[in-house]
């Protein structure tokens, strides 16, 4: 019907960009994207389009082919968007036909029109065009020679998206499609001698090949839509679609998938009469158009849209992604007139299957959960070294790159306070004399104890998170060796012996579990299993400790989850005396040194180091029951390096993954001073009541305080 001039260019350079969920500074929601432009084209909603904008999804840096009836440059609408045009010297060619009227324009608007706040925008609209001219013959079917070709070149200058909102059709039965079921291999191979090896050689080499199925109302595709029935090896390179009205029903002019199920899905093309249909650019302005014409173009759109947020992934890749994460709800699961169901970019640009941090160079290597991934930090760090900061996460589906804010997996709670303190400033129990009977029990906040004494032996057993506190208070005074935090279910023994010289203690326990329970405080830890052996004056006046803890948790100000989890050893070191006893007042020394040996981890690394604490308690006797507690300390790394949380930066084409560090210096973790008053109360037959508060600031200034009252009760 028509013929065209061929134009030779340079091959495409296509540059890729990567976009995710969230950004620096947040990035707009999805309603942001709703704007008149993107209500105005009718099926943007339909196809939830401003999710995937709000990822990052445009088309940025893709370009899409268009074999189609020629291409109109000069509309505002779509200036500067073909990168090529091979047609009538930048004419429509069917502009001059009624029925035909500004067609290729109408579907290159459809996949990337500019947003510019007027008429409409494009599913893709950063997207750039390839747009080619199609021939046809005087029998209405195009040339297959100029098909080969244009497709030939098209793979050449590295087009991995073609629209074709063109079919063969019946001319002498008033332009009825010729379905895929009506065609035998050898008629086809007669009919393609040029176009098929073509299109072989297309999907080889990644492309993908989008058409509409027809408009003839047929239970079939039309021959191109359905052409992987008799040619298999095409079929990962091609997708089918059907079109459906504002209704979301299958428009009552178009073809069903039928055949084609498994490479056919449905978009929006508007229905005759009753709805508007698509509305989009053609010569001199922008009109209404109907059919599969228009529903194909909404999936060639897509797919640039996608694939500029995932550079990683292979065009075909993500032909599969929309075909998997299509809506088969309700109508849409009848795949034999809807294929996979209905195009969803919401669900198309989500992770798909959960999502994992990436531990190796490339998109391909090892990985780890992004479940359970939590890291606790003092909230001056937070502030100081993780806002506005991103990591990269891959989904489990096709290892498709998001970014993500680093506060979805860390957070300013680490170091946090909690009752336990308020207990620390205002023992329960001062002396070892204090019960007579040869059965002892405490109970804490989160912890169990009990022991007995034979002699001048002593047997304890507890469970519990803090049952090394409770081991401490068995030992009449606490124990200069730490303050462990074990799992909730932690268990473990005690073991005392009296001598003329004092007492000799030693404890071990043991979570029954691998992963231990989350620590609370400042100064504790989370180990998977505690060794302590200490020594009590016979006055118990002072006293030496020492302790092995293993599968270490969290160093002071931090702890760790999952890809963040922390392990190691400690070993610590601790001298306890009274300085000064009196009837009414006692004062006394805490010193600690702890050295810090933790393992490199997934996604956070720390450097061994050497904590020395000193601590000065003091003890008012007010009245016979009544005992005012204040105390006082300062801890300070003596040696400390960095910590490191790796952190994914971006992934490329062929799926290599750049990484950086985000550097904290421990000092400022391991920092930390403190003060704390509390008075404590004995009443009758054994009961404590108590109240205080506590200040904690840690090494990025920041200062928490918490005040409490309690009560012990027994019966």
């Amino acid at each position: 019907m028509f013929t065209k001039a061929s134009i030779k260019l340079a091959p495409l350079l296509v540059m890729l960009a990567l976009a995710g969920c969230g950004g620096k500074g947040g990035l707009p929601t999805a309603s942001d994207w709703e704007t008149e432009e993107y209500q105005a084209q009718g099926g943007l909603g339909q196809l939830k389009a401003s999710s995937m904008y709000a990822r990052g999804g445009t088309g940025k840096g893709v370009t899409v082919g268009l074999l189609d009836s020629g291409a109109t440059p000069s509309h505002p609408g779509l200036a500067g968007k073909y990168v090529v045009v091979d047609s009538f010297e930048g004419v429509d060619p069917m502009d001059s036909n009624p029925e035909f009227r500004g067609h290729g324009t109408h579907v290159a608007g459809i996949i990337a029109a500019g947003k510019d706040d007027s008429g409409m925008h494009g599913v893709a609209y950063e997207a750039t065009l390839a747009s080619y001219a199609l021939e046809f013959d005087e029998n209405d079917d195009v040339v297959d020679f100029e098909l080969g070709k244009a497709t030939d070149e098209l793979t050449e200058f590295g087009v991995r998206i073609v629209n074709n909102s063109w079919g063969k059709v019946d001319v002498h039965n008033d332009y009825i499609s010729i379905t895929i079921t009506e065609v035998t291999r050898n008629s086809m191979d007669a009919y393609f001698p040029y176009g098929l090896p073509a299109y072989r050689r297309y999907v080889e080499a990644d492309g993908v090949q989008v058409w509409g199925v027809g408009n003839s109302a047929l239970p079939q595709p039309s021959f191109h839509a359905g052409l992987p029935l008799l040619v298999r090896e095409l079929e990962r390179g091609w997708l089918a679609v059907v079109s459906v009205g504002q209704d979301g029903d299958l428009a009552r002019y178009s073809q069903q998938c039928g055949v084609a199920a498994e490479w056919c899905i449905a978009a929006p093309g508007g229905n005759k009469p009753e709805d508007a249909g698509i509305y989009s650019t053609v010569p001199g302005g922008y009109d209404h158009y109907h059919g599969t014409s228009m529903a194909a173009p909404q999936v060639s759109g897509a797919l640039a849209a996608l694939k500029s947020m995932f550079p990683n992934l292979g065009f075909q890749d993500v032909r599969d992604r929309v075909l998997f994460t299509a809506d088969r709800n309700g109508i849409y699961a009848d795949s034999s007139i809807y294929g996979k169901g209905l195009l969803d970019l919401d669900a198309a640009s989500r992770p798909v299957g959960g999502t994992l941090f990436s531990l190796g160079r490339y998109d391909g290597g090892p990985v780890v959960t992004t479940q359970g991934a939590r890291l606790s930090l003092p909230a001056g760090a937070v502030s100081r070294h993780l806002a506005g900061e991103e990591i990269l996460v891959l989904d489990r589906y096709q290892r498709a790159p998001f970014l993500v804010p680093i506060s979805h997996y860390a957070g300013g709670d680490g170091g946090g306070l909690s009752m336990r303190h308020l207990e620390l400033i205002a023992p329960r129990h001062t002396s070892p004399d204090e019960y007579e009977a040869p059965v002892q029990a405490f109970a804490g906040e989160d912890f169990q104890v009990s022991g007995t004494s034979t002699g001048a032996w002593l047997l304890g057993a507890g469970r519990g998170a803090g049952l090394m506190g409770g081991f401490a208070s068995l030992a009449g005074m606490p124990l200069p060796h730490g303050d462990f935090r074990m799992a909730r279910n932690a268990l473990g023994m005690a073991l005392g012996f009296t001598t003329e010289a004092g007492e000799i203690h030693a404890s071990a326990a043991t979570n029954p579990e691998e992963a231990g329970g989350p620590g609370f405080g400042v100064t504790s830890w989370s180990p998977r299993s505690v060794l302590t052996a200490s020594f009590v004056g016979a006055q118990t006046d002072y006293a030496l400790g020492a302790s092995f803890a293993s599968g270490l948790k969290r160093p002071s100000g931090l702890q760790g989850t999952g890809a963040f989890e922390l392990s190691g050893n400690s070993v610590d070191l601790g001298f306890r005396c009274d300085l000064f006893t009196g009837d009414a007042v006692r004062v006394g020394l805490n010193n600690r040194l702890t050295h810090l040996a933790p393992h490199e981890g997934a996604l956070l690394t720390l450097d061994s180091a050497l904590l020395a604490t000193a601590g000065l308690d003091l003890s008012i006797r007010l009245t016979r029951r009544a005992t005012l507690n204040a105390r006082l300390s300062l801890e300070r790394p003596v040696d400390s390096g960095e910590a490191r949380i790796r952190v994914a930066r971006s992934v490329d084409e062929g799926g290599r993954i750049d990484y950086d560090d985000i550097v904290i210096d421990q000092g400022d973790l391991l920092q930390f001073d403190r003060a704390g008053v509390s008075v404590s109360y004995r009443g009758d037959p054994g009961s404590v009541y108590g109240a205080g508060v506590m200040t904690v600031r840690d090494g990025f200034g920041r200062t928490q305080a918490i005040a409490g009252v309690q009560a012990e009760l027994r019966f």
